[in-house]
């Protein structure tokens, strides 16, 4: 069972801009009953990744909340939300599932990083972190890794993880769920 906690990252300190600032009350308006967790720099010192710290020194903060979005969820459960996602209706139908994962709506095949929800200790988002042990954001020449992203990882690890050869292989069904008709994103 997913917990009821939303997760969700904001590291510049500045603050949030007018989207993000809608979205996250949508949250609180649609999700009554749930906890909501900020991940912001206060965070670092738990997490104790060196990918984390270098991205988040570097102030490239897109590619530090990639991991702390799989640690959140993977430690405490709950779905992992972007600032950008607007919440259409409760998600309280998901929280009976193992995990959440949506794919994104393009020809690109990949997992929406933006949204996904799993139970505390899944087996996927553990294998998804594991991609970033002993892994650094600052290469050697002093150059940032810009290319290792989070949708590569989720959809490298969900074949490794299921039976798919490909993430383009996973159909819907008329009886799957859709989240993508309980959230919009920015």
């Amino acid at each position: 069972m997913i917990p009821k906690i939303i997760h969700y990252c904001w590291l510049s300190g500045d603050e949030f801009p007018t989207l993000f600032k809608k979205c996250i009350n949508s949250w609180k308006k649609q999700l009554p009953g749930w906890e909501f967790r900020l991940w912001d720099k206060t965070c670092l010192e738990e997490i104790n990744e060196p990918w984390v710290y270098e991205a988040y020194e570097a102030k490239v903060y897109s590619h530090a909340s990639d991991y702390i979005r799989l640690y959140a969820v993977y430690k405490y459960g709950g779905f992992y939300l972007d600032c950008d996602v607007e919440v259409l209706k409760d998600l309280s139908p998901f929280i009976e599932l193992d995990y959440v994962l949506s794919k994104e709506n393009s020809d690109s095949g990949y997992i929406e990083a933006a949204i996904f929800g799993a139970h505390a200790g899944n087996p996927y988002l553990r294998k998804c972190m594991e991609k970033y042990h002993d892994r650094h954001f600052i290469l050697e020449d002093g150059s940032y890794d810009y290319k290792f992203i989070i949708p590569d990882i989720m959809m490298q690890c969900i074949c490794e993880y299921t039976v798919l050869e490909n993430i383009a292989d996973f159909k819907l069904s008329q009886s799957t769920m859709q989240i993508y008709h309980y959230l919009c994103i920015g």
